[in-house]
């Protein structure tokens, strides 16, 4: 959370977590998180920076309620949130295995609900680390609109130097993707 993003979300200061996007089907859906929420506090425990979020929801067991204290049109909300179970049976299927959409490039995304592709992880050491961060949304990649991860992967998939334009926060820059 930067000064300018927590003027435009009419913040009194940097702080929280910001949602970026919301998985189907997931805890923040059923709870009614939307993107452009902040999450100020998680169970009594204000969230000073994004990174403390997933430390914070960890001291919670899977299974338990957990009020949520967010930012949302220029005022706070609390929501309850059900926390995932883990699933232990031997008889549940296992998650197939997801290789990342732009794996050359050490780049999993997804689509942008506003359109583009979210990033979603980089992986360390990739060409792609230091240049793109997850909640980064690639909206042009060589000069071509990006409207989906397809897209994405797409031109990931072509011959490098690969020219991203992407969407962090506030800000808009570009980033040059080398031979992976």
């Amino acid at each position: 959370m930067t000064w300018p993003l927590a003027r435009t979300l009419n913040l009194d200061r940097p702080r929280g977590a910001l949602v970026v996007d919301v998985a189907r089907s997931s805890p923040a859906e059923r709870a009614g998180l939307k993107p452009l929420d902040v999450i100020l506090a998680v169970g009594g425990t204000a969230i000073a920076r994004t990174e403390d979020l997933p430390r914070v929801v960890a001291r919670h067991l899977p299974g338990s309620t957990v009020r949520l204290v967010l930012w949302r049109e220029r005022r706070e909300h609390g929501v309850d949130v059900v926390l995932d179970r883990l699933s232990t049976e031997a008889t549940s299927e296992p998650e197939p295995a997801r290789e990342p959409l732009t794996g050359r490039y050490g780049v999993e995304s997804s689509d942008a609900p506003s359109g583009g592709a979210l990033v979603r992880r980089v992986e360390p050491r990739s060409s792609a680390a230091g240049e793109l961060e997850p909640g980064d949304i690639v909206v042009e990649a060589n000069h071509a609109p990006v409207r989906s991860a397809r897209d994405l992967e797409r031109v990931l998939a072509g011959p490098p130097p690969i020219l991203l334009k992407v969407r962090r926060a506030d800000a808009t820059r570009f980033v040059a993707l080398e031979s992976p």
